[in-house]
């Protein structure tokens, strides 16, 4: 007998899969008809669902596209299709090599396939192996060079002319995002070429060689008209002339990016020992429409902070790697624009994160991430310039516009959280990763802080029960995380952690860390948080198949669920949790009782 695939349409002698089955009288379809629909982008009529099969071949290409994983071998049962769990757009795509995708690739397989459907194939196959795909066939080749029609962002390392010169000459018009490392000094001719091709470029980031020439600098961002963006990577500092290179950029560029890969400049003599970097400053006061500068591995002097902050329209700074600035108070008056200020692994004083608070009025953001923050000695007078009393009212008006606040594995001698926190009224979001908070904190950010919705304490030690039972007078909680936290008094984590369950109804993620202190009957009050999408309840030994199956049954919109390390999970809740949650991406259950099952 004779049947018809819905996905190719080939008649096929072989046992075909249904897409629907007979459940009591009620055809219900086995998911492979939405996943037809999606891939082959097909509509599959319903009207007479019994009629309706996939072949074997289709079945391999569904695999390969839906699940990104190679051909199924002969060998696996098709039970094997429908166990393996959806996977987006995960990490290891480009490791899928030609080789084991050949049965799907060739010229016999591709047989009645769209030309989208084998383009949604031409993303997972390894970068390394899509040259290879012209010489399989004729469609193949039209294949490749459709794909690089539409391509937006490229990333070339160390790249050959020819392959360069192609791909520019392919993908010109709609290209936005170009990344050149490693380019060599006879490689030059390269950046005459990217202007005339790239006319609609936006995001532009290259490696400057050593002795590049000013004309090239000039004709490079000649017609680069739409260009916003510019990161620029310097090796070394000698024969580099920035007065040319910024008249280049001045009148276009909003974004500028200056990042040295060699960790032993410091600006402090860069700029005093090269004489064509005298006019560093007044090439940085030229760039009227400049809102964000990003500096990386530069020791940051007085004056470079006092110039950049005195720009009128900038809106965001960071500072990436940077050494120890001094006299901080002092340099950051004159910034009334600022809006965002980023600081990640660099050494600062007490001194900046006061006077951005006291001086940076229009200032919103605020991320401290990976940095030293205390005062010496020689900086007490800057200190004493930019204390201000818990009445200060500039300062008040100042910490009333800040919406983000994020200080994240910080070592010092102070709490600059116990100062500033009564006075963000207006705070939405709080991360507070891997330092010690004193109990004050909580305590002023659940009174004076309504607003917040997402909350992140992971890593915060010292915490008191007392205080960490506050958290739940935050009722418009969306995301909360506390992990690896480390409470003194564990008597009181059940008890709050049953307040923030049956008050903070609107969580939509949520995650305990140790949760072992947590018992069974708090657990089950999770059901109620109706929007949770991302649950963690890590190393919990109350945890157990009751409350997982009960939380897959109510909680409609999980997707991601985190129960390793719980010995209580078994394999029936797990192949529960796999069969109705319809959109579960991530399951862990490493290190649990069900992990021994698979």
């Amino acid at each position: 007998m004779f049947r018809k695939c819905s996905a190719c349409f080939q008649q096929s002698p072989m046992n075909l899969i249904p897409l629907f089955y007979d459940n009591n009288g009620k055809w219900e379809s086995t998911r492979l008809s939405g996943m037809i629909e999606q891939i082959f982008e097909k509509k599959i009529n319903r009207a007479c669902p019994e009629e309706l099969f996939v072949c074997h071949d289709c079945i391999r290409e569904l695999n390969q596209v839906f699940y990104n994983y190679p051909a199924i071998e002969t060998q696996k049962s098709i039970d094997y299709f429908f166990e393996r769990p959806i996977m987006e757009l995960p990490a290891e795509s480009w490791m899928i090599r030609l080789d084991d995708i050949v049965p799907v690739i060739s010229e016999r397989g591709i047989n009645g396939l769209p030309e989208k459907c084998l383009l949604k194939i031409f993303k997972y196959i390894s970068i390394n192996e899509r040259r290879n795909l012209e010489t399989v066939c004729t469609r193949w080749k039209n294949v490749v060079v459709t794909s690089y029609k539409d391509l937006h962002s490229v990333q070339l390392i160390n790249p050959k002319r020819e392959v360069f010169l192609k791909l520019l000459n392919i993908c010109s018009r709609t290209l936005q995002r170009l990344s050149i490392k490693n380019i060599k000094l006879e490689s030059l001719k390269y950046f005459k070429a990217i202007g005339p091709f790239c006319s609609s470029l936006t995001h532009l980031s290259f490696q400057v060689p050593q002795d590049i020439d000013d004309n090239y600098l000039r004709d490079l961002f000649s017609t680069m008209e739409k260009l916003d963006k510019v990161e620029l990577h310097f090796s070394s500092r000698q024969s580099i002339n920035l007065q040319a290179l910024f008249n280049s950029l001045r009148s276009r560029v909003k974004k500028i990016s200056l990042i040295y890969d060699d960790y032993t400049v410091n600006m402090d003599n860069y700029l005093d020992q090269d004489p064509c970097l005298h006019n560093f400053d007044n090439a940085f006061n030229n760039f009227t429409g400049l809102t964000d500068v990003t500096f990386k591995n530069l020791s940051i002097s007085d004056r470079m902070m006092r110039t950049i902050t005195q720009m009128d329209n900038l809106y965001s700074i960071s500072f990436e790697d940077s050494r120890r600035i001094r006299k901080t108070a002092v340099v950051v008056k004159d910034a009334p624009n600022t809006a965002r200020f980023t600081i990640t692994h660099s050494h600062h004083v007490e001194a900046l994160f006061r006077s951005l608070l006291k001086h940076c009025i229009r200032l919103r953001y605020l991320i401290i991430t990976d940095s030293i923050i205390r005062y010496y000695k020689e900086e007490q007078r800057s200190i004493d310039d930019v204390f201000f009393q818990p009445h200060d009212v500039l300062v008040v008006n100042c910490c009333e516009f800040l919406v983000v606040l994020e200080i994240s594995r910080c070592n010092g001698n102070v709490d600059l959280t116990t100062e500033i926190i009564p006075k963000l009224f207006n705070l939405k979001k709080l991360k507070l990763n891997d330092i010690t908070l004193a109990d004050k904190t909580l305590q002023d950010l659940s009174v004076n802080c309504p607003l917040v919705w997402s909350l992140d304490l992971e890593g915060c030690v010292n915490l008191t029960g007392e205080a960490f039972s506050k958290i739940w007078c935050l009722k418009k909680l969306l995301i909360l995380n506390l992990g690896r936290i480390f409470i003194e008094d564990i008597r009181d984590v059940d008890e709050s952690i049953f307040k923030i369950l049956t008050h903070c109804l609107k969580l939509k993620e949520l995650t305990i860390f140790p949760s072992r202190f947590v018992c069974s009957d708090t657990m089950k009050h999770i059901c109620k948080l109706k929007d949770l999408k991302i649950l963690g309840v890590s190393s919990c030994t109350k945890f157990n198949d009751d409350i997982l199956i009960n939380i897959v049954k109510n909680l409609k919109k999980l997707h991601t669920i985190d129960c390793s390390n719980c010995v209580e999970i078994t394999k029936k809740s797990v192949a529960f949790a796999l069969e109705e949650c319809l959109l579960l991406k991530h399951l862990d259950i490493t290190n649990s009782g069900a992990s021994r099952n698979y």
